[in-house]
C-alpha cells in the first residue's frame, strides 16, 4: 500500500465560487469529489473541473485520454517526496487533508490518496 500526497488549486475547482464558500462547504466539496474519484466515477468527477480546464488539457491537449488526464491531476509525491502517477483503478482511498488559502492565490486543497 502507497500513500500519495496531491495539491489541487481549487481556483481550477470551483473558481469565483469559491470566494463565498466556508472552509466546512469547500471540504463537503472535495470530500464529494473524492467520492467520485475512488468509485472510478469520472464523467461526473468532470462536473467538479473548470470547464475551461477541461477543454484545454482534456480535450485539446490529450485528445479526449480521460484516464490520463485524471492520472496526471491526481500525479503527487509519495512519503520519499518522488513524485508519481498512478491509475485511477489503484486507488482505494482519496482524502481532503488540508486546505490552504491566500489572496493571491485562492484556495489551495492537499488530497491523500491511498493505493
Amino acid at each position: 500500500m502507497k500513500a500519495i500526497l496531491i495539491s489541487i488549486s481549487l481556483f481550477i475547482s470551483l473558481g469565483a465560487a469559491c470566494q463565498t464558500l466556508n472552509k466546512k462547504e469547500i471540504k463537503l466539496f472535495c470530500n464529494d469529489f473524492s467520492t467520485l474519484i475512488v468509485a472510478g466515477d469520472m464523467e461526473n468527477a468532470f462536473a467538479f473541473l473548470d470547464k475551461d480546464y477541461v477543454k484545454t488539457q482534456h480535450d485539446d491537449m490529450l485528445k479526449g485520454k480521460t484516464d490520463q488526464f485524471f492520472e496526471e491531476l491526481l500525479g503527487g509525491t509519495d512519503k520519499k517526496n518522488s513524485f508519481m502517477t498512478s491509475p485511477i483503478k489503484n486507488i482505494k482511498s482519496m482524502k481532503t487533508s488540508k486546505i490552504l488559502y491566500s489572496k493571491e492565490n485562492g484556495y489551495d486543497i492537499k488530497f491523500s490518496i491511498v493505493l
